[in-house]
């Protein structure tokens, strides 16, 4: 089962804990840990814009 660090953290406290200590903690109570994934690493040359105004195209109708 997959679970986010964000939906353990709605449930229990992890202010005081890293992923691996918290991977430590789950094996010592016998919930196995198979991999921690950052996905956030995969992903690169994101550009984030937005609209700033919004005005009628002078040689079209529809634009």
């Amino acid at each position: 089962m997959k679970v986010t660090w964000k939906w353990l953290n709605d449930f229990i406290d992890l202010s005081d804990l890293n992923i691996e200590k918290l991977s430590d903690k789950l094996g010592a109570q016998g919930l196995e840990v198979d991999d921690v994934d950052y996905p956030a690493e995969k992903i690169s040359n994101v550009v984030i814009g937005y609209v700033k105004n919004i005005e009628k195209h002078p040689n079209a109708d529809n634009l």
